[in-house]
């Protein structure tokens, strides 16, 4: 973050260091393989590249209930998305760095591309279900996010999220019941992630560009889409639950 921001952000009383950064530097990933390192760069995840690993995830029921989620399409799909370059001990036949040759990024193995996706997804941010909250309200939705800053900030890697939304009205919760129930095998992410757009009113704890986030149309440009379906979810659940019968005694 520059100091210009963080300058700007104090003048307006905001402490941009206790706010979850959706733009958070360069991702870098890497490990070993057979003693040999490699590096992935990518570029920070937006909400669409969120929506087309979400929209490319893929399920199957068995006959006794369970079901199961594929991502490794999903994985690939996100990894043509946002990578930039890679770092290590890639090798060509003709001296060329990978990102250059015509097959980029299908180039690099397979297997490489997904474990370095699965890297990226863990090291972004980790949503704690364990405090998801409903406030008493019924419009308002908490949850804390960690995130791996390094040994020296370990008390800014912590940070705690409020979405507030509008009340949600009788097709918001039957598109919701529809959207969980899975119907023809599609998993239910895409659907809560437009319905998120449409409910919410504002956020707090997130920032962006070095401001807070603050517009309706930006939050749901820009806010992660994981973020949307764990606050969508507990809104939605209570007002699909029915309220219990009063009981009428009789006299």
């Amino acid at each position: 973050m520059t100091t210009a921001a963080n300058t700007a952000a104090r003048e307006q009383g905001i402490n941009l260091e206790n706010l979850f950064s959706l733009d958070a530097p360069e991702p870098i990933v890497s490990f070993q393989r057979n003693g040999r390192v490699f590096r992935h760069i990518f570029h920070h995840l937006t909400a669409a590249d969120h929506q087309a690993y979400c929209d490319n995830l893929s399920m199957e029921f068995t006959g006794d209930g369970r079901s199961f989620v594929y991502t490794d399409a999903a994985r690939l799909v996100l990894y043509a998305r946002a990578t930039q370059r890679v770092e290590g001990d890639y090798r060509t036949r003709d001296g060329r760095e990978p990102e250059k040759l015509p097959t980029w990024p299908e180039c690099i193995p397979r297997h490489h591309r997904l474990t370095a996706i699965e890297l990226l997804l863990k090291n972004r941010g980790f949503v704690m279900v364990d405090t998801l909250r409903l406030a008493p309200d019924g419009r308002s939705v908490t949850f804390a996010v960690t995130r791996d800053e390094g040994e020296s900030s370990q008390k800014e890697g912590y940070f705690r999220v409020i979405h507030r939304f509008l009340a949600p009205k009788v097709e918001h919760r039957r598109r919701f019941l529809r959207a969980m129930k899975m119907e023809g095998s599609r998993h239910p992410h895409a659907a809560l992630v437009k319905l998120y757009d449409e409910l919410i009113d504002r956020i707090e704890g997130y920032s962006i560009f070095g401001r807070e986030l603050r517009a309706r149309e930006e939050i749901a440009r820009e806010m992660d889409a994981s973020h949307k379906g764990f606050a969508i979810v507990p809104l939605l659940s209570a007002a699909a639950t029915p309220a219990p019968a009063t009981r009428v005694g009789t006299h």
